[in-house]
């Protein structure tokens, strides 16, 4: 039995106190008042006298019948008393129970609205998020997508550049690594198995390298390695461009990386540096910086 059948019921049974008691009150008040009762008379013949005997059970029998009639007063004024607290009682549970009927109703109706209002707003928040994490993986699949294009164009540079490049594989995940999943560190050690498998074009894939440390922002993490390999392009006859590295070295590299530049500046005419930094370049972009 749910909340409101139980308020009903309770309301209908008040109900029937409450009739049950007023009636009874209408009926107590509407009694016909009891008859006066005879006074009490010594009863002798005209020469007898009243003695005291006579007196003493006459006085008995007035003081029984006030006892009686104290009786039926007090035993009227309780039935009266009972009964008006009753049918007050009885129109309180009333009220009370009306008065639940209605917050009840309330409550359920606010319990309703509360849930409605929360599934609504659960429901909005449920379609942001939603929403959110769709458009999230647009836009990394979008991303994926262009990384893997521009990895697909710089193989091809490679293959146009490079006579039957060996183990095209490491050179194909370093780009993947590079533009698609953008993991730097994976795409380094891939691209340099791919150098080691094409050693005789290890000058200008130094060049790539090098700019792969620049564009990824390692150059201060892995300075060590990035100065190796600049000075490698620099032995190999290979030109960068404006190196940032420098302001991460220290006296000793900084010496080193000059005198292998000067090195191969002196054996180059200024027609022929000029040739070679053309031919370089393009290897330059090999790893481009993502923005």
């Amino acid at each position: 039995m749910n909340i409101s059948k139980l308020t009903i019921t309770l309301i209908v049974l008040c109900s029937v106190l409450a009739v049950s008691n007023i009636a009874f009150f209408i009926f107590f008040f509407h009694q016909s008042p009891p008859e006066p009762k005879e006074p009490i008379v010594i009863q002798k013949d005209k020469n007898e006298k009243i003695t005291e005997e006579d007196i003493k059970q006459a006085l008995s029998q007035a003081v029984h019948e006030l006892r009686e009639d104290a009786f039926a007063n007090e035993t009227a004024y309780m039935a009266f008393l009972l009964t008006f607290i009753g049918t007050m009682a009885t129109l309180s549970g009333i009220a009370f129970a009306i008065y639940n009927f209605f917050q009840v109703s309330k409550v359920r109706e606010y319990v309703v609205q509360g849930i409605e209002d929360g599934l609504d707003k659960l429901g909005e928040e449920y379609e942001k998020r939603v929403e959110k994490k769709y458009l999230n993986r647009v836009n990394k699949l979008e991303q994926f997508n262009q990384g893997f294009s521009k990895a697909l164009t710089k193989s091809a540079f490679v293959q146009s550049n490079i006579k039957k490049p060996n183990n095209m594989i490491y050179l194909f995940n370093a780009l993947i690594e590079y533009y698609a999943i953008k993991n730097y560190s994976a795409s380094i050690e891939s691209f340099k198995k791919f150098i080691d498998n094409n050693t005789s074009y290890k000058g200008y894939l130094c060049i790539s390298l090098y700019k792969l440390y620049e564009n990824a922002g390692l150059l201060e993490e892995r300075v060590d390695e990035a100065f190796e390999t600049l000075k490698t392009c620099y032995d190999n006859h290979c030109f960068v461009k404006d190196p940032l590295i420098y302001k991460y070295l220290n006296t000793e590299q900084t010496k080193q990386l000059f005198e292998s530049l000067g090195n191969l500046e002196s054996t180059l005419l200024d027609a022929e540096e000029s040739m070679y930094q053309a031919i370089c370049e393009p290897w330059e972009k090999l790893f481009e910086k993502i923005s």
